[in-house]
């Protein structure tokens, strides 16, 4: 049974009674993401690697059933996101080489993606866990790092800059000196080769 964190219970009666448990975590599971980043109006910005979802600066980033939308509507009943019984929500791996993973399953980036950024992310309200991590109902870059290879053959920003245009984020961010995959996850987990930090 995964495991399960609810920060608020509005309503009575019987079958909300296991809902309105004590949470298990006071403070938000921090969790491993990995965000394209994309230049848009001359301001760079945060999406998710899967959904076309943008990250604002400054505002949680919200879970939202798009199951619902998109598989068979007529059978699906609306719920909060995530859901133990779907495959809602935000999600954000245990592992930070876990997180790195996903870039390699990804389609090919969006023409606006310049970089990719990896992060550690906090998970608050309704969260599940699952195999490889969680899943949450809100979200928000907590610690950012920019590899010094960029993911665009002809590089229209230089990391320094990417970090520099991510401050915005109100978070730390820091430019790892890295030309691949392998050797950023390196570098975060020892605390190593950071070549600038915003």
């Amino acid at each position: 049974m995964p495991g399960i964190v609810r920060h608020r219970c509005s309503q009575g009666g019987n079958e909300n009674r296991d809902l309105c448990r004590a949470p298990d975590f006071a403070e938000p599971v921090r969790a491993w993401r990995v965000w394209y980043v994309l230049l848009q109006e001359q301001k760079l910005r945060l999406r998710s690697l899967f959904f076309p979802l943008l990250w604002e600066p400054g505002r949680r980033a919200e879970a939202e059933c798009l199951h619902r939308r998109l598989l068979r509507p007529w059978r699906r009943r609306p719920h909060e996101a995530p859901h133990e019984r779907c495959k809602c929500g935000i999600y954000a791996a245990t592992t930070l080489s876990t997180a790195a993973d996903y870039l390699r399953f990804t389609q090919p980036a969006p023409p606006e993606a310049i970089q990719y950024a990896v992060g550690r992310v906090s998970l608050w309200g309704l969260v599940v866990e699952c195999e490889r991590g969680w899943r949450g109902s809100y979200a928000y870059p907590a610690a950012l790092y920019v590899p010094t290879r960029s993911i665009v053959r002809r590089r229209r920003l230089t990391p320094r800059e990417v970090a520099e245009g991510l401050v915005g984020y109100g978070v730390p961010v820091r430019v790892t000196d890295a030309s691949n995959l392998s050797e950023l996850v390196e570098a975060i987990e020892l605390g190593e080769l950071v070549a600038g930090e915003y």
